[in-house]
């Protein structure tokens, strides 16, 4: 049984491996994704180290997500050799090294080769060493070298610990029934509470530092930029907010001719879920296609594989999580009693897939292809009680979980 989660803790350094990974987090032996980049200093930061260097460097010119094609390059330095910069790549153990790496560490290696010169490659030669999973290799267009990104998303997790966090306010009437969540990049966290008809926003460490009252009761949200989410109110709208200095604010809406209940994203497309039928939206509203028809079911939740080739359903009626393709055919169907009534799925950056039980209260993990359960994650000894949201903060490696009726979030530290 998982044990108390203090919120220091929760800032560890998590196994995901960035493309672009926090400068100022990766010295100090912390583990974010970058959403900025300051021109001045030359670092890639997250939100959380974003709002320390405005504290002292408020002049600074700092680029966002929507402009990293003019980021500047950043160093890949070495952990064991701090200062000394990445600059090749040995083939035999599929690792980048810097020069005294090369001449320390790899001097009978064969393949060691500059990254420069490198080309593209999606898997390494198998070693017994080695654990199954993929390597995604892709040009770094900001920094003008080879990014090698490590995933298994079939990596089988176990919570390590578990703690509650309150989340119901003063002036509630009624308790929460959180269902929906989404974690920004800079690790604020967004729950739609439905009883209240609130959307909450919930800081770094878990407390909720302001909210929206709204006159729809809200269900799925997603994330749509660094600092914007997406919101379904369960009739014909979809709402879009943004958070600044802490604050919630409403952008815009979108009027759609059927029900919209869940929401995910993904390069530009929305994909909208109404009780039986998936569709494809740009972000102007405008349709693209109906992607997909449940056959007498029940949508209860929609999620995006991590690399765009998937979109996983929950199925509430039937006990179901399915998985089509972007064609809309189904690829692949669960069914699984450890997964009565499934309802929330959420994908991490490294394509782990989890799924809540609302009905036995349980939170499971699936393999990436949606084709087998991988294990029951959590159970009620870890404090999960009608499970009916779930999201991925992959700042903390912390699987964060919505509940109806109740005062609380559960957050799940993994390992």
């Amino acid at each position: 049984m998982a044990t108390g989660l203090s919120v220091s803790e929760v800032l560890n350094a998590g196994d995901l491996k960035y493309d672009l990974p926090c400068t100022e987090c990766q010295e100090h032996g912390l583990n974010s994704g970058a959403v900025y980049f300051c021109q001045h200093c030359s670092r890639q930061l997250c939100g959380l180290c974003l709002k320390q260097h405005d504290r002292f460097y408020r002049r600074h010119t700092v680029l966002g997500p929507e402009k990293m094609n003019s980021w500047g390059k950043v160093k890949n330095t070495c952990k064991i050799h701090p200062g000394d910069e990445m600059v090749v790549f040995c083939r035999d153990h599929w690792q980048t090294c810097c020069v005294t790496c090369r001449n320390e560490l790899h001097r009978k290696c064969k393949r060691v080769i500059r990254l420069q010169h490198m080309v593209r490659s999606s898997k390494p030669p198998k070693a017994s060493a080695q654990p199954e999973g993929k390597y995604r290799a892709r040009t770094n267009e900001h920094a003008k070298t080879l990014v090698v990104t490590y995933m298994i998303p079939d990596k089988p997790y176990t919570v390590i610990k578990s703690k509650c966090f309150g989340v119901r306010l003063a002036n509630d009437n009624h308790r929460c029934s959180i269902q929906g969540m989404a974690a920004l990049p800079g690790g604020e966290i967004i729950i739609t509470d439905y009883s209240n008809r609130k959307l909450k926003l919930l800081s770094t460490d878990y407390i909720v530092v302001d909210h929206v009252r709204v006159s729809k009761k809200q269900l799925g949200i997603c994330v749509v930029s660094d600092n914007q989410v997406a919101v379904c109110t369960g009739d014909f709208e979809i709402q879009f907010f943004h958070v600044r200095n802490s604050k919630l604010g409403i952008d815009r809406k979108l009027k759609m001719d059927h029900e919209c209940r869940w929401v995910a994203y993904r390069e530009g497309y929305l994909y909208v879920s109404s009780p039986d039928t998936v569709y494809q939206y740009t972000l102007s509203g405008q349709r693209v296609r109906k992607l997909y028809t449940t056959c007498g079911g029940y949508l209860w939740g929609i999620a995006m594989s991590s690399d765009g080739d998937r979109i996983y359903l929950t199925n509430g009626l039937d006990n179901q999580l399915v998985t089509v393709d972007l064609q809309g055919r189904v690829v692949a169907t669960i069914d699984d009693r450890d997964m009565d009534r499934t309802r929330g799925v959420c994908v991490s950056n490294s394509g782990q897939v989890f799924v809540c039980g609302y009905i036995s209260n349980t939170i499971q993990q699936v393999a990436s292809e949606g084709k087998h359960k991988l294990t029951t994650l959590a159970t009620e000894r870890d404090g999960v009680c009608r499970p009916q949201s779930v999201c991925y903060d992959s700042r903390t490696s912390c699987l964060i979980v919505g509940q109806a009726y109740t005062c609380h979030i559960v957050v799940l530290k993994l390992k």
